[in-house]
């Protein structure tokens, strides 16, 4: 059942909201602030050197490969727990999620600070991939 007042009662979800999107366009802000500060020509310079090149390889390369395993992993779990006879389905069924509630900068820090075997390409797309 609505009406008229129920309208009236989001008005502070839809504010919230809106703070929420502009603090976070907040970084997008800065960038274009500060290539526009810099000029054209020196982010021109900067967005065209070599490293660039190889760092936008590496990161479509970990993407490719993640993306990849995610979904062998996640299909093949998902096939397990919802099409099998799988003891413990609905503990499978949460503990498969929770990896979604941990930020990925916070999953990152915790591999780095267990082991340093994970700072490779190897390592990089488990923890991204898990």
């Amino acid at each position: 059942m609505t009406s008229r007042h129920g309208s009236t009662r989001l008005w502070p979800v839809f504010a919230l909201a809106a703070v929420a999107v502009v603090l976070s366009l907040i970084p997008t802000a800065f960038v274009i602030g500060a290539t526009v500060n810099a000029g054209w020509d020196t982010a021109r310079e900067l967005i065209w050197r070599p490293r660039v090149g190889e760092l936008l390889a590496n990161t479509t390369k970990l993407t490719v490969a993640c993306v990849l395993a995610s979904v062998v992993i996640g299909v093949g779990a998902a096939w397990l727990v919802e099409r099998t006879d799988l003891p413990g389905r609905r503990v499978w069924n949460v503990l498969l999620a929770a990896p979604l509630a941990v930020p990925a900068f916070v999953n990152s820090f915790g591999w780095i600070s267990l082991t340093s075997a994970v700072e490779s390409y190897a390592g990089a797309t488990l923890i991204v991939t898990m």
